[in-house]
C-alpha cells in the first residue's frame, strides 16, 4: 500500500465564534451539535439493552466485553476534528448514562471524565505516531492498535468509580472493568479503524478549510513525548497492579469458603504463576518504552538540527540568488518582485508609492580611463551610499550596469524628492577613493509617483526612467521629476 501525505488535522474549538462567522464554520458547528444530539442519548442504549459486561466463552475461559456506542463515534471525531469536539459529547454521554443509572451527582461529575480520559490518549498519539488520513502504514497500524489498548485501559478506570459509588462487590466490578477495556479495544480495532481508513480522506477534504495549519506538529516536542511516555507506563503499571489486586482479593474470598487447603494452594500458585510473568513482561515493556523514548529524543534532536542547518542554507541560497555580488543590493529580478508587491499594496490600500531611477554620470569614461576594476569600485561605493541614504523599509536594487532603482513605499513625489536630494549630496560631496586616486562621481536621478493611470509597475518605472533621461539632458548631477 502506498503512503499518503495528508495528515490528520485539528479544528480550533471555538463554536461560538464559528457560529458568528457563518458560512462553512457555522455549518460545521450545527453539524457537530446534531452529532452531539445523536451521541449523547445513544449511551442509554448500552444500559437498557444490558450490553455491559457481556460474558463470552473462549476455549473454556470467560471474558467480558461491553458495547458502548458513543465511543464508536467520538474516537473518529478526535482524529478528524480535535480533542474537545469529541470529549464534550463523550462526557455528556457518560453523564447521562450514570444519571439514568441512579449514581450520586458528585460521583457522576467525576465518573464522566473516564471516556474523555480515554480520548486524551488517542489525541496524544497524534503527536507521537506517523499521521496519515489512511491507517495504511504498518507502523501506524500497529501503533493505533496499541494506542487503542492503552486508551481503553485508561478509560476503564471509570469502572472502579462506578463500583465504589454503587457499593457493589469486587466480583460485580470485574465484568464491568474487563468489559470496558476489552470491549473498547475490540470495537475501536475492528470498527473504528476501518471507518478511519475509508472515510478519513473524504471527511478531512470536506473540512480542510477549517483546519488550523499549525495544529499538528511534525517534530515531537520533549514535553509531549515525556507526557505520553509517563501516561502509557502509568496505565500499563495500573493494569498489572489492578489484575494482581483483583486476583488476590478473589483468593481471599475463596479462603473463607469450605474449599480445601490443597485447592487454595493450587489457585495461589496459579495466580503467582500468571502474575510474575506479567511483571517481567511489564518490566520489558517499560524498558522498551524507555529505549524508544530515548531514540525518539535523539532523532528529534538530529532532525531539529538538520532542519535548522537546512533553513540556514536555504536563507543563504536565497540571499545569493537575490543579491548582486558586487553591490550587495537586490538583483533586478528580486527588486522587481518587491516593487510589484508594493505596487499591489499601494493600489489595495490607496497609498502612495514612488520610484527613483539613478544612473552614474559618464561611467563609460571612468571605465575607459581607469579600467573596469576602478569602475567596479565606483559602482560598489555608490551602492553603499545609496543604502545609507534611504529609509530602513525602502528597497534598493541594481537595475543594470551602472543604473540603480529605489522603491519608496508610502511616499509622495515630494517625499521622493527629499530622499533623492539626500542621495545626490551623499555621492557628489565625497569623492570615491580608488587605487588610481580619488574620483569625483555624480549621479542623475529621475523620480516618479504612482498615478491613477499607472496600470502596472513597469508603467511607473518607465515614468521614472523618462525623468532620468530628462535629468541627463539638463546637464547631469541633478534630479528631475515626472509630471
Amino acid at each position: 500500500m502506498t503512503e499518503t501525505n495528508s495528515s490528520f488535522a485539528n479544528i480550533p474549538f471555538k463554536p461560538l465564534a464559528m457560529l458568528r462567522q457563518g458560512g462553512k464554520a457555522r455549518d460545521f458547528v450545527l453539524f457537530w451539535l446534531l452529532g452531539c444530539a445523536i451521541i449523547v442519548p445513544s449511551s442509554v442504549i448500552t444500559r437498557y439493552l444490558e450490553w455491559t459486561g457481556l460474558e463470552l466463552s473462549l476455549s473454556g475461559m470467560s471474558i467480558y466485553i461491553t458495547v458502548y456506542i458513543p465511543m464508536l463515534l467520538c474516537v473518529p471525531i478526535v482524529f478528524w476534528f480535535g480533542y474537545f469536539w469529541a470529549a464534550i459529547p463523550a462526557y455528556l454521554a457518560t453523564f447521562l448514562v450514570a444519571y439514568v443509572g441512579g449514581m450520586p451527582l458528585g460521583w457522576i461529575l467525576l465518573f464522566s471524565f473516564a471516556n474523555p480520559l480515554s480520548l486524551a490518549f488517542y489525541y496524544l498519539s497524534l503527536s507521537i505516531l506517523p499521521k496519515h488520513t489512511k491507517i495504511n502504514v504498518f507502523v501506524s497500524l500497529i501503533g493505533f492498535v496499541l494506542i487503542s489498548l492503552v486508551a481503553s485501559l485508561a478509560g476503564s478506570s471509570g469502572s472502579f468509580i462506578w463500583a465504589f459509588a454503587n457499593k457493589v462487590g469486587l466480583n460485580n466490578a470485574l465484568p464491568v472493568w474487563q468489559g470496558w477495556w476489552v470491549g473498547g479495544w475490540l470495537q475501536t480495532t475492528f470498527i473504528v479503524l476501518p471507518v478511519l481508513y475509508f472515510f478519513s480522506p473524504v471527511v478531512l477534504k470536506l473540512s480542510a478549510a477549517l483546519h488550523s495549519p499549525n495544529s499538528v506538529k511534525r517534530v515531537v516536542s520533549y514535553r509531549v513525548l515525556t507526557l505520553a511516555t509517563i501516561a502509557f507506563v502509568t496505565v500499563l503499571v495500573g493494569y498489572v497492579a489492578t489484575a494482581r489486586f483483583i486476583s488476590i482479593e478473589q483468593l481471599a474470598r475463596l479462603k473463607s469458603t469450605s474449599m480445601s487447603q490443597a485447592s487454595l494452594l493450587t489457585i495461589d500458585n496459579a495466580i503467582s504463576g500468571m502474575s510474575y510473568p506479567l511483571f517481567i513482561l511489564l518490566a520489558v515493556m517499560v524498558a522498551l518504552i524507555f529505549l524508544i523514548y530515548k531514540a525518539i529524543i535523539y532523532w528529534s534532536e538530529v532532525l531539529k538540527n538538520a532542519n535548522k542547518l537546512l533553513n540556514e542554507k536555504n536563507i543563504e541560497l536565497e540571499m545569493l540568488a537575490s543579491t548582486d555580488e558586487l553591490t550587495q543590493l537586490l538583483m533586478r529580478r528580486k527588486v522587481m518582485e518587491v516593487a510589484q508587491i508594493e505596487f499591489d499594496r499601494a493600489r489595495r490600500n490607496s497609498q502612495w508609492l514612488s520610484v527613483l531611477m539613478i544612473d552614474i554620470d559618464k561611467f563609460k569614461r571612468i571605465n575607459d580611463e581607469y579600467g573596469h576594476l576602478v569602475g567596479d569600485k565606483v559602482i560598489s561605493d555608490v551602492a553603499g551610499r545609496l543604502k545609507q541614504s534611504v529609509r530602513p523599509y525602502d528597497s534598493v536594487g541594481r537595475y543594470g550596469g551602472e543604473e540603480f532603482i529605489v522603491v519608496l513605499p508610502n511616499s509622495t513625489l515630494e517625499d521622493a524628492m527629499v530622499i533623492a536630494e539626500r542621495i545626490l549630496a551623499s555621492i557628489a560631496n565625497l569623492p570615491v577613493v580608488t587605487d588610481k586616486g580619488d574620483l569625483c562621481v555624480t549621479v542623475s536621478i529621475g523620480a516618479a509617483s504612482l498615478q491613477e493611470h499607472d496600470k502596472n509597475i513597469p508603467s511607473l518605472i518607465e515614468h521614472a526612467d523618462q525623468a532620468l533621461l530628462s535629468a541627463k539632458a539638463q546637464g547631469r548631477n541633478c534630479i528631475q521629476r515626472h509630471q
